[in-house]
C-alpha cells in the first residue's frame, strides 16, 4: 500500500491550498483540522476528516489520517471509516482499499461501515467486480454484511451493467438474514432499467408489497424508464397512473420517463397529453419534458406541433437545449419545411445554444430532401466553422443530395473526403455514393471496396445459401445480388444437384432498416424482383414474411452457370436506382 503522505504545513494540515472558495463544508474542515492539531484530540481529527469527505478534499482527509499516526497512536476504527468514506466520496476507490489494508497492519479491525464504505467507493469508481469481492469477504472476516453493505453492491452491479448479478444479491439477502429495503429494491429495479430488462423491473417492483416494502419514487421511476426502454410504453403509463394511488408523488423524472415511453412507441398524442398533465399534477416541466414531446412529434411527422412546442419552452422559464432543437430541425426535415430547418439552425446561437453534429446533420438532410444540394454543401463547409467534426452521417447526406442532382462526380469527391477527414466509409456512405454514380462503371470499383471494408459482415447468411440486403440502398442492393448470384450461388448449386436439400433466400427486409434511402418498403425489393426475373429466375414472397424472397432450384442446373455481374449489369438498360429514387 502506497504510505500514507504527511502534511508539508502542520499548522494547516496542508489543506487551505486546495479549497473551495465559499464552501462552508471546507472552510469547517479547515477549522476542525488545525483545532485537532493543536489538541492532538483524536475526535477532532475524526470530525475534520468527515468535514473533509463532505467537501470532496480526499487528500486532506489522508493527511489528517496520517497526521493521527504522528501523535503516536493508531487511528481507530472510527477515523479509518471516515477517511475511506472520503476517498470514496473522492471517487479515489483504490486509495479506500488500501487503507482497509492498512487497517489490519496496524491492529485496527475493520468494521460493518469500514467494509460498506469500501464497497461503495467500489461502486462509485464502476468497479463492481472488486465491489462484489469485498462483500463476499466479510463473512471470513467475521463481519456481517447489513442493508448498506447488499446495498452498495447491487447498486455497484446495477453501474456495471450486470444486472443478473445484482439480482442475485438482491435474492441472496434473506439467507444472509438482511432485509431487502427501498433502496435494495430500487437498485434492482434499475439494473434491469439499464439492460431494457422491463419485465423483469416490473416483477421486482409487483414483489415489493410482499417483502414488506413499500414502493417509493425512485422504485416506480426505475420501472417506467424500464418499460421506456422496453419498449412498453402501455405498460410505462400504467405504471405512471398507479403512482398516486400508491401514495407516491410523480416528479419530472417520472413524467419525462413516460414521455419518452410514448415518444419511442409512436405516440406523440399521448406524449403531448403527459406534458399538459405535468402543471395539473403540480409537476414543473424541464428541458427533458419539452424535448423528449418534441421528439415525440418529430416520429410523429408533426413538424407544426413540434415547433410550437419549441416556441413555448420560454413561457415555462425553461431553457431549449441542443436536443429540443435538433429535433425540431429533424421534424422540419421530415415535414420537407427545408428552408425552416435553416432558420432554426440559425437561430441556436441567439438562444445561446450551440449547434453540434446531430443539429447539423438535420439541417443537411432537410436540405437534401428539399433538393437544395448546395446549402446542404455550405452547411458540411460550416460545421467545421463551427467547431463541429462532420462524421459518417453529414457526408452521406450530401452524398445522396448531389447524387438525387444528377452530379456524381462531386458526389464521389465527397465520399473520396470521408476518408481525408479521417472517417471510415459505413454502409450508409457506401450505399449513396453507389446510389449517386449509378449506372456508371465506378460503382462495382466502389463495390469491391466496400466488400474488402466488410461494410456489411452479416451479409451472407446460412452458409451462402441467404442473403441479407439490410442495411443496403437500391443500388448496392442490386450490386450485391448480382455478386452473390455469381460468386456464391454456384457453389450452393453444386450441393444441390449432390441431391442435398437447399433453398436459397434473398432477405430484402421491409423497410425499416433502410430508413437513409427513401422511399423504403417495398422499392428494394421489387428491384431485386426485377434483376431476378430478368435473368429467368423464378422467385416467390414467402407467405409469412413479406421481406423474404424464395428462390425456385428448380431446372437451374445451368441457369447460373454463365452469370458475370459486370457484363450483365453494365448491359442493363435499366437504372433501378433513378427509377425508385
Amino acid at each position: 500500500m502506497p504510505p500514507l503522505a504527511r502534511p508539508t504545513d502542520h499548522g494547516s494540515l496542508g489543506i487551505a491550498g486546495t479549497a473551495s472558495s465559499g464552501s462552508d463544508d471546507w472552510q469547517l474542515a479547515v477549522h476542525l483540522a488545525q483545532k485537532a492539531q493543536r489538541s492532538g484530540n483524536e475526535k477532532a481529527f475524526r470530525k475534520a476528516i468527515v468535514a473533509c469527505g463532505t467537501a470532496r478534499q480526499w487528500q486532506a482527509a489522508l493527511q489528517i489520517l496520517s497526521n493521527i499516526f504522528t501523535s503516536s497512536k493508531a487511528p481507530s476504527v472510527y477515523s479509518f471509516n471516515a477517511a475511506i468514506t472520503a476517498c470514496g466520496r473522492g471517487l479515489m476507490w483504490q486509495q479506500s482499499l488500501a487503507l482497509l489494508l492498512r487497517m489490519e497492519t496496524v491492529q485496527s479491525q475493520p468494521d460493518v461501515v469500514s467494509y460498506s464504505a469500501g464497497i461503495s467507493a467500489c461502486e462509485k469508481g464502476g468497479e463492481w467486480q472488486m465491489a462484489l469481492y469485498l462483500l463476499s469477504q466479510m463473512p471470513a472476516a467475521g463481519v456481517v454484511p447489513n442493508p448498506i453493505s447488499f446495498n452498495a453492491g447491487i447498486s455497484a452491479c446495477e453501474k456495471g451493467g450486470e444486472w443478473q448479478m445484482a439480482l442475485f444479491l438482491l435474492s441472496q439477502m434473506p439467507a444472509a438474514q438482511v432485509v431487502p429495503d427501498q433502496i435494495s429494491f430500487s437498485a434492482g429495479i434499475s439494473a434491469c432499467q439499464k439492460d431494457g430488462e422491463w419485465q423483469m423491473a416490473l416483477y421486482l417492483l409487483s414483489q415489493m408489497p410482499a417483502a414488506q416494502v413499500v414502493p417509493d419514487q425512485i422504485s416506480f421511476n426505475a420501472g417506467i424508464s424500464a418499460c421506456e426502454k422496453g419498449g412498453a410504453w402501455q405498460m410505462a403509463l400504467s405504471l405512471l397512473s398507479q403512482m398516486p394511488a400508491a401514495g407516491v408523488v410523480p416528479n419530472p423524472i417520472s413524467f419525462n420517463a413516460g414521455i419518452s415511453a410514448c415518444e419511442k412507441g409512436g405516440k406523440w398524442q399521448m406524449a403531448l397529453f403527459l406534458l399538459w398533465q405535468m402543471p395539473l399534477a403540480s409537476v414543473v416541466p424541464n428541458e427533458i419534458s419539452f424535448s423528449a414531446g418534441i421528439s415525440a412529434c418529430e416520429k410523429g411527422g408533426e413538424w407544426q406541433t413540434a415547433l410550437y412546442l419549441l416556441s413555448q419552452i420560454p413561457a415555462a422559464q425553461v431553457v431549449p437545449d441542443q436536443i429540443s432543437f435538433s429535433a425540431s430541425i429533424s421534424a422540419c426535415e421530415k415535414g420537407g419545411e427545408w428552408q425552416t430547418a435553416l432558420y432554426l439552425l440559425s437561430q441556436m446561437p441567439a438562444a445561446g445554444v450551440v449547434p453540434n453534429a446531430i443539429s447539423f446533420n438535420a439541417g443537411i438532410s432537410a436540405c437534401e430532401k428539399g433538393g437544395a444540394w448546395q446549402m446542404a454543401l455550405y452547411l458540411l463547409s460550416q460545421m467545421a466553422a463551427a467547431g463541429v467534426g462532420p462524421n459518417e452521417i453529414s457526408f452521406s447526406a450530401c452524398i445522396k443530395s448531389c447524387g438525387t442532382a444528377r452530379i456524381w462526380e462531386l458526389a464521389l469527391c465527397l465520399f473520396a473526403s470521408l476518408r481525408g477527414n479521417q472517417l471510415q466509409p459505413d454502409a450508409a456512405s457506401y450505399g449513396q455514393a453507389i446510389d449517386a454514380a449509378w449506372p456508371e462503371a465506378v460503382v462495382f470499383e466502389l463495390f469491391d471496396q466496400a466488400m474488402q471494408d466488410q461494410t456489411w459482415p452479416d451479409m451472407l447468411q446460412r452458409g451462402g445459401a441467404g442473403l441479407d440486403l439490410h442495411y443496403h440502398s437500391c443500388g448496392s442492393a442490386i450490386l450485391a445480388v448480382s455478386w452473390w448470384l455469381a460468386e456464391v450461388v454456384p457453389k450452393q448449386l453444386t450441393r444441390t444437384l449432390r441431391h442435398e436439400s437447399m433453398s436459397l433466400e434473398v432477405i430484402t427486409g421491409w423497410g425499416k432498416s433502410r430508413m437513409p434511402w427513401r422511399p423504403a418498403g417495398s422499392d428494394l425489393q421489387v428491384s431485386v424482383r426485377r434483376l431476378l426475373d430478368e435473368r429467368a429466375i423464378p422467385c416467390k414472397i414467402h407467405p409469412q414474411n413479406r421481406g423474404l424472397l424464395q428462390l425456385d432450384l428448380r431446372g437451374a442446373g445451368t441457369r447460373w452457370s454463365h452469370v458475370h455481374r459486370t457484363k450483365e449489369a453494365k448491359s442493363n438498360p435499366q437504372d433501378p436506382v433513378r427509377q425508385h429514387a
